[in-house]
């Protein structure tokens, strides 16, 4: 399995700048001296793995949770370009929801990453909590998978202090229908008696029962019934290669 990134960030007094050649706009934010530490802060992509089949399109969450007075943020999305295909990239309603805000984006394909950044406008102060920063929209080209690699992240407070938190990453699995699991836990290109009996211990389940989880949710209706345990036995002893 591919390794997660994990990071804490703690620097002193620098410039921080999201140079954007496209548009020829930048974003600067100017970080003082401080170590704001808090081992809740995190930002991380939403699911930490991801089933999907050969050219289906999805999206994944970028989420922060225990963060307190957060005026902006940046990040890079590392990927597969071979495996995903970007679509789009939304910023997501965390910041937005209550004050306006400048929301940039550039599309690194050839290094196959994502350059993402977002800051309030005003002499306001942050917003606490949890909740979305940003969307981003891919679709699977080929089997395999496919490391969601989050690193070179920033979050910085509305004094413009850079807070020290964890980033964590995830994993796209671009597989059979079906296919939700294996030996340890994670799908393994094929499709047995496993996954099926996988889909079974979470039928009936629907948000937010404790059991659901949507990779189970083979067609996507909200529900894992009947329909899904019938695509993977549709499947049965399909694998790749």
């Amino acid at each position: 399995m591919p390794s997660h990134k994990l990071k804490h960030t703690t620097v002193g007094l620098f410039f921080v700048s999201l140079m954007f050649p496209l548009t020829g706009l930048a974003i600067t934010l100017i970080i003082q001296q401080q170590d704001i530490s808090s081992v809740e802060t995190t930002i991380l992509v939403s699911r930490s793995n991801v089933n999907v089949r050969v050219n289906q399109t999805f999206a994944v969450n970028i989420d922060v949770s225990g963060v307190s007075d957060l005026y902006g943020w940046a990040f890079k999305l590392g990927y597969n370009t071979s495996t995903l295909e970007l679509v789009n990239v939304a910023e997501g309603s965390f910041l937005n929801n209550s004050r306006d805000t400048y929301f940039v984006s550039k599309v690194m394909s050839t290094d196959g990453y994502i350059l993402v950044g977002c800051t309030s406008l005003g002499n306001i102060a942050g917003v606490n909590g949890n909740g979305t920063i940003a969307s981003i929209e891919f679709r699977s080209l080929s089997m395999g998978n496919c490391t969601l690699d989050l690193y070179d992240t920033k979050l910085v407070s509305s004094n413009r202090q850079l807070m020290s938190h964890v980033a964590t990453g995830g994993v796209v699995f671009v597989t059979i229908q079906g296919d939700v699991t294996g030996s340890n836990g994670y799908p393994d290109f094929k499709v047995d008696m496993r996954d099926i009996g996988a889909i079974c211990s979470k039928f009936g389940a629907t948000p937010p029962s404790p059991k659901w989880d949507p990779n189970y949710d083979i067609n996507d209706d909200g529900i894992i019934n009947m329909r899904d345990i019938g695509i993977a036995c549709s499947n049965f002893g399909k694998h790749y290669p």
